[in-house]
């Protein structure tokens, strides 16, 4: 099998408003589905590049990386 392409990445954050602050702020990344995230219908926040999308996923779970 080949890798030719990705659509989208998952990244859970422990603190979404500081992901954001990287990825749009620092890293001037376009902020999509922010509306859909808090109104519950979607679970994340996705930042885009290239046509590519970083969903951010805020969790309270320990993250192990």
């Amino acid at each position: 099998m080949d890798v030719v392409d990705m659509d989208h990445v998952a990244i859970r954050v422990s603190d979404l408003d500081r992901a954001l602050d990287f990825y749009h702020d620092l890293l001037g990344m376009e902020i999509r589905d922010r509306e859909r995230y808090e109104d519950g219908e979607v679970p994340y926040v996705a930042v885009v590049a290239g046509g590519r999308h970083l969903h951010l996923v805020p969790s309270d779970d320990p993250v192990d990386v």
